[in-house]
């Protein structure tokens, strides 16, 4: 009837330019009522924080671990790298939870780390300070397609 479809659903929102982008964020879970939205997902900040530190302890071995591998082409700063790692894993999870509210935690790769060591520096003889600057351009090449929306208009053509 009236040439319209039946099966389509008039209520559908088209997303905006910045939703398509992935550059729409959504705080509704900071608020004073029920910070994180924990219980109106059924759960209780008991549970949350002995998830949290479950999973802390499930992913703890990466203090010595990455601080050990790069200790070996950053001798004599291994105490800085396990602050450095640490640091790094604490930023990440904050950043996480403030503004996606995913329980992810995030560390160094060990991947990129072992990678980093072995194959570049060890294998190739590059200095780590040189390794350490292709490392930052690479990330700052990524924060730029990020933010911009171009790294999500990416994904979504190819």
């Amino acid at each position: 009837k009236d040439g319209v479809d039946p099966t389509m659903d008039m209520n559908i929102k088209k997303p905006s330019m910045l939703e398509f982008m992935g550059l729409a964020g959504n705080f509704g879970h900071l608020n004073l009522r029920d910070p994180f939205d924990v219980k109106k997902r059924h759960s209780t900040y008991v549970t949350e924080i002995r998830a949290g530190i479950t999973t802390f302890l499930a992913m703890a071995y990466i203090l010595p671990v990455n601080s050990g591998m790069l200790s070996l082409v950053i001798p004599g700063k291994r105490e800085q790298l396990v602050c450095a790692t640490a640091l790094a894993s604490f930023c990440g999870c904050w950043l996480m939870g403030i503004l996606s509210n995913y329980p992810f935690m995030l560390a160094p790769g060990m991947g990129t780390n072992a990678f980093f060591t072995f194959t570049i520096c060890l294998g190739r003889g590059l200095s780590y300070q040189a390794a350490f600057a292709a490392v930052f351009v690479a990330g700052c090449i990524f924060i730029t397609l990020s933010i911009t929306g171009l790294r999500t208009l990416m994904i979504r053509l190819f």
